[in-house]
């Protein structure tokens, strides 16, 4: 048998080259799609844990809504006086499927039992502008005034955020009411990663 004594050929060494690119080249691929999917999934998460502090910062704020301080002392066996936080939410910017993007609501903030007529530190609100979730300043209606964002729009950008007054909650007696929350959410660079997000928010003080 010959033997060739003198290591690979021309041919042989450009084959084994060009396996070892190919398979270079689709190790390269694979850890790239890796990598991509595992800083996806980061962002994901990133995305996710932003949207849930988002939307429990509403939740709990919005549960205050028609709280009076001084309710139980306006409610006696002879006397009872309506307290001025009944009725305290208010939506508007109502769009064509009947959603709002804005919620403004009253609570006794101070606990003095009264409601200033011109708004004040006890009128609150959450609005949809521009990609981000808005909180009013001073004398600020959903319609006008001065909103600071809440959601910062260089992370994140909101698609959509509507709210929809119900009631009942429990039953058909209950006199309770809910708000329903819908927000999407999208990272601002990267708006492939999306992410929608409900939930109920029972306002426990309404018709108090």
């Amino acid at each position: 048998m010959l033997v060739n004594r003198n290591g690979f050929t021309v041919i042989e060494l450009a084959v084994t080259i060009t396996l070892a690119s190919l398979a270079t080249t689709a190790m390269l691929s694979l850890l790239s799609s890796a990598a991509l999917h595992f800083y996806k999934s980061q962002q994901y998460s990133r995305l996710i844990n932003e949207v849930q502090l988002i939307s429990m910062i509403i939740d709990r704020h919005v549960r205050y809504a028609g709280f009076d301080g001084k309710a139980l002392a306006k409610h006696t066996l002879l006397t009872s006086t309506k307290s001025p936080f009944t009725d305290p939410i208010t939506l508007g910017m109502k769009d064509k499927n009947g959603a709002f993007s804005c919620v403004e609501f009253v609570y006794d903030h101070d606990g003095d039992g009264m409601l200033p007529t011109k708004k004040s530190k006890e009128h609150f609100g959450y609005r949809l502008k521009g990609g981000s979730i808005e909180v009013p300043m001073g004398n600020a209606t959903c319609i006008g005034g001065t909103w600071q964002d809440l959601t910062d729009p260089t992370f994140i950008n909101i698609v959509n955020f509507t709210v929809i007054k119900n009631t009942p909650l429990f039953n058909a007696t209950s006199k309770r009411s809910y708000l329903s929350f819908h927000l999407t959410a999208q990272l601002t660079h990267m708006p492939e990663v999306e992410i929608t997000f409900a939930w109920l928010t029972p306002v426990w003080n309404d018709n108090v």
